[in-house]
């Protein structure tokens, strides 16, 4: 996952608010948080460290439930690995670690997760056009993004119909 610095005091209670939010305990100790200094969007699960990092952008710019959200997910990450759910299951399926991460936050905020990663995958090609001209590729890899996350939402509601 590469170097990360320690949660400060004002993103851990940014984290300790979004945490507040669960409707639902975790069954194993709390993992540690980390912040990594990129540009992207994303967090990380790591089961044998029992640590999640979360990106800058994430921690900065997303609401505290749109953070529950990403923390529900991560955190059901973490909870697969000690079912013995393969690595590989959880990215074929990772639909199923959404509605994992949605028993443990709500319906709701995994979709207000879901959503807000899906404008930030568009933004990037909104604000970056070049990206599809000159990185086909990108613009693929967006499309297929987009597509899953789409995919993820409707798995997610259908799960709570």
């Amino acid at each position: 996952m590469g170097p990360a610095v320690v949660v400060s005091d004002v993103y851990a209670n940014k984290i300790k608010v979004a945490r507040d939010l669960f409707i639902k305990p975790i069954n194993f100790p709390e993992p540690k948080y980390r912040i990594k200094i990129t540009q992207c969007y994303n967090a990380w699960a790591s089961y044998q460290d029992n640590t999640i990092v979360i990106s800058e952008p994430v921690i900065k710019n997303f609401s505290t439930k749109e953070l529950a959200g990403i923390l529900g997910h991560e955190l059901a990450h973490i909870q697969a690995d000690k079912q013995k759910v393969s690595v590989a299951d959880q990215i074929d399926n990772h639909w199923k670690i959404d509605v994992m991460g949605a028993e443990l936050t709500s319906k709701e905020v995994m979709i207000k997760k879901l959503n807000r990663m899906l404008e930030e995958n568009d933004n990037l090609f909104k604000t970056n056009g070049f990206l599809m001209y000159y990185f086909p590729l990108s613009y693929l890899e967006h499309t297929l993004s987009r597509d899953d996350f789409m995919f993820r939402i409707k798995k997610v509601n259908d799960h709570f119909k």
